[in-house]
């Protein structure tokens, strides 16, 4: 089964740990990350601060480029 990989266009912070995530195809979501910030790689992130560090990396079209880093090393995002 393939599924399709979308790319996000843009993003938003729209409270603690709510992202308004806009994607290529024009689908626009907001959700919120609070159910899925646990365990050794993405516990650090719910430090706010780490969070909303959010960043898009236009490259690949993703987001979390800081995010990424700061949770791998366990280190403050900034």
């Amino acid at each position: 089964m393939r599924h399709p990989i979308h790319k996000v266009k843009a993003f938003e912070i729209e409270g603690p740990y709510r992202l308004r995530i806009e994607f290529d195809d024009g689908l626009v979501r907001t959700i919120d990350f609070r159910p899925v910030l646990e365990g050794e790689l993405y516990g650090p992130l719910r430090d706010l601060n780490q969070f909303n560090a959010v960043s898009l990396d236009r490259e690949v079209h993703a987001l979390a480029r800081r995010w990424a880093a700061a949770a791998t090393r366990g280190e403050k995002a900034g």
